[in-house]
């Protein structure tokens, strides 16, 4: 098995072998960046009866009875929490908070991993505070979200924080293919644009390619002529998750470019848009690098509304309406 975020686990490593183990971790991350794997990586390690952590990646040792439950999805001291609908309810944070009132049932540590932690609401949020405030003996609590920021700063001080960056474009490439049946040539597509996110490249392959070539040909009009595509675009890009989520990756791959552009002209930068090069140095003459940025960190709001189920066509309408300032 290919381990992801081999950096991150070798710095919980690290950590693991000077025995300064936090009683909870949060695994920090874009989205489709190997955060779940390296959380359950790092699960085995602390349940394992004889884990490998002087090793470079450390690695749990794969044939201990607890290294077959663990690989069953049998093993009754290690639990996965993931979001019921939009959130993480408080019902399930009471639920964690009952199993871990005991002590392990087998093995030497209880673990619970949380995956998207970002998506408790205010009361999941405040109920998992206090554990952490109170934290369980021999029980660590391992969480999963695109960013600190996302999170209480009251759990978020309460935790370690690894940092989980992007992935290479030959690692995305490589998966897509193998793992994906993706063409090679579409598959470098996608990872070139894909800002190190399994998941956004996934997107891309699977409604990415129309609405690119739709995003487009809008930009290219005058900016008269784009209201005129303007709603076909924005229903396009708010017709469900999926399509929202693919075409921000072609979004922020325009910006991105738009960037690059602008702080480069004429030095034949590699752009993540190339066939549309012309049309990229066009808009971004259009607009400061002041504009641009705010733009980028706007994407990155409307990816989160999103998350929390906020109105699609909504969101849509906000993010195409800097487009038609061009």
């Amino acid at each position: 098995m290919k381990v992801l975020q081999s950096h991150a686990l070798s710095v919980a490593g690290r950590i693991f072998r000077n025995g300064r183990l936090a009683h909870a971790w949060l695994l920090s991350g874009l989205e489709g960046t190997g955060k779940e794997q390296l959380a359950r990586i790092m699960a085995s390690l602390l349940i394992c009866d004889e884990p490998r952590i002087h090793e470079s990646p450390p690695a749990p040792c794969g044939i201990c009875p607890q290294c077959g439950k663990i690989s069953r999805a049998t093993h009754p001291d290690l639990s996965v929490i993931t979001p019921q609908g939009a959130f993480i309810k408080l019902s399930q944070v009471h639920e964690l908070q009952k199993d871990i009132s005991y002590p392990p049932l087998e093995a030497r540590n209880r673990v619970v991993i949380i995956l998207q932690a970002h998506r408790m609401n205010r009361e999941s949020s405040n109920a998992l505070l206090k554990t952490l405030e109170e934290p369980p003996c021999r029980t660590y609590l391992i969480l999963t979200a695109p960013g600190t920021g996302m999170l209480l700063p009251t759990i978020v001080s309460r935790c370690q924080v690894i940092s989980c960056g992007g992935l290479e474009p030959a690692v995305i490439s490589e998966i897509l293919c193998a793992e994906h049946g993706a063409e090679p040539g579409d598959a470098e597509a996608a990872a070139r644009i894909a800002d190190g996110s399994i998941t956004r490249a996934l997107g891309y392959l699977k409604g990415g390619m129309a609405f690119r070539q739709l995003f487009f040909r809008f930009v290219a009009l005058d900016a008269t002529r784009r209201f005129s595509l303007f709603w076909d675009v924005a229903k396009a890009l708010a017709g469900n998750a999926e399509d929202f989520l693919s075409g921000l990756v072609v979004i922020r791959s325009a910006v991105r470019d738009m960037m690059l552009a602008k702080s480069s002209p004429g030095e034949g930068v590699e752009l993540f848009n190339p066939d549309y090069s012309q049309e990229l140095e066009r808009l971004a003459a259009a607009a400061d690098m002041e504009t641009i940025a705010e733009y980028a960190a706007f994407l990155d709001t409307m990816e989160r509304l999103c998350a929390r189920n906020v109105n699609r066509e909504m969101l849509a309408n906000s993010m195409l309406r800097f487009w038609i300032s061009l």
